[in-house]
């Protein structure tokens, strides 16, 4: 038998519950192991020593009176207090979370509105960019001039502009 299996089965050997061939095995390893000995006798000096110790006196040291008063108190219902301790930490978060949607309220009030989109295009793809980019010079202002002045050659009517043929 291992050291490890006869010092897990030392205390029920020592009681008497083991089988006997189990208490007849562990019995042989006691023999012969020496640690397993020294064990054994420690384990039976405390056990001699603990039935040596006085029995306490019925009501010395006893706690049902504590347990009986605790379970008293606890039976009580809570106090005022105790019941809306909650409260004040609710109260302090709903305040901050009104505080925070009133700010950001408050802040947007004041923004500037975002752009329409027709005015976002205007501003993306002008009519003239050659012109914003570069500014116009006397060259591109006489050329303007001239082709605002000649009409379009789509919608003609017959005698107007021309000789009629």
């Amino acid at each position: 038998m291992f050291c490890w299996r006869a010092r897990r089965l030392l205390s029920a050997h020592m009681d008497g519950e083991l089988p006997a061939d189990r208490a007849r095995a562990v019995a042989r390893h006691l023999a012969a192991c020496s640690g397993c000995a020294e064990r054994e006798r420690e384990l039976r000096r405390v056990w001699n020593d603990l039935v040596d110790l006085p029995a306490p006196e019925p009501g010395a040291g006893d706690l049902w009176p504590g347990i009986e008063r605790r379970l008293a108190r606890d039976a009580r219902p809570p106090a005022i207090e105790e019941r809306f301790r909650w409260l004040a930490p609710a109260a302090v978060a709903v305040s901050a979370m009104l505080g925070v949607i009133g700010g950001a309220l408050f802040a947007l009030r004041f923004a500037a509105p975002a752009p329409r989109a027709a005015e976002t295009v205007r501003g993306v793809a002008s009519e003239e960019p050659f012109a914003e980019a570069f500014g116009e010079g006397p060259a591109e202002t006489a050329l303007r001039g001239l082709f605002a002045a000649t009409p379009a050659p789509s919608g003609r009517r017959s005698g107007e502009g021309e000789d009629a043929r």
